[in-house]
């Protein structure tokens, strides 16, 4: 039986994240918003300022990297409380044996202590990642019809949302 471990992406891990994260964008481009050319055209010191610039994390199977998953926040102190979880992959053979759910659990339990809320945006097609952000608590709040166009077709992705903490109540003024 193996065992997923969930730990945060360091620098030393460059060449692992931009081959996973390569292999997800190819593979499925119908799920990700980046073009798998540009991607592969990032120098290391680009994939450098990503890792440092937001927090990813990777799920492992022993030494085997089994899915990524990554979330940001704007610099706009308008902005700063909300976070943008994205560039979430699991690998064909860990799908359905907990990595995806381990991964949406890290960032959510890093999420909260700097945002107070999660955003995130799927193909509408997508039902298991659908399903498993419901899981974690996100709702739907918004479509975007023809998000992608990928060739001639184009696709839809949902809006959702998870809230991180309590709303903030402010006092009646009667």
């Amino acid at each position: 039986m193996s065992r997923l471990i969930v730990r945060r992406i360091v620098l030393d891990d460059v060449e692992a994240l931009r081959e996973i994260r390569l292999e997800g964008i190819t593979r499925h481009p119908e799920a990700f918003s980046r073009d798998p050319e540009r991607e592969a055209g990032l120098t290391p010191e680009q994939w450098h300022e990503r890792i440092a610039q937001s927090w990813w994390f990777v799920c492992l199977d022993g030494d085997d990297w089994a899915g990524i998953a990554s979330f940001s926040r704007q610099p706009s102190p308008k902005t700063a409380h909300v976070g943008s979880f994205g560039a979430m992959y699991v690998r064909e053979a860990w799908r359905g044996k907990g990595a995806g759910d381990a991964l949406v659990t890290a960032a959510i339990d890093e999420a909260e202590k700097r945002v107070e809320m999660l955003i995130l945006t799927v193909n509408a097609e997508n039902k298991a990642a659908i399903a498993l952000y419901q899981r974690h608590g996100f709702a739907e709040y918004g479509r975007a019809p023809r998000a992608l166009k990928i060739g001639e077709r184009y696709y839809d992705e949902i809006e959702m949302v998870r809230m991180l903490t309590a709303p903030l109540v402010l006092p009646s003024s009667h």
